[in-house]
């Protein structure tokens, strides 16, 4: 029995194909650093080198991110506690009106 893949076969083809192409490049002569890219699709196009680098928040943003999440609770919690009172308001206003 094989174990499954580690990476998924759509990441997989991905780096083969990128490697071909590297080896394609080198031989016609371009270096690996600058690749030859389309017009059209230089703005969309990054190197893989982004997703070998793991993810990491230094702890002052995190603390900063912190902070913004609590800020924005507290206002939707005062958004939502100020709408109950309204809508309490207008129950009661009309529980009084004569039918």
């Amino acid at each position: 029995m094989t174990e499954p893949p580690l990476v998924s076969h759509s990441y997989a083809a991905a780096l083969i194909i990128r490697d071909r192409l590297a080896a394609a490049e080198t031989a016609a002569g371009e270096t690996k650093d600058t690749p030859k890219m389309s017009m059209l699709t230089h703005g969309f196009e990054r190197p893989f080198s982004w997703a070998e680098r793991p993810a990491w928040i230094s702890n002052a943003r995190q603390a900063q991110l912190r902070r913004v999440a609590l800020r924005v609770l507290a206002v939707l919690s005062m958004g939502s506690v100020l709408a109950g009172l309204i809508a309490l308001k207008t129950a009661i206003y009309v529980w009084h009106l004569p039918a």
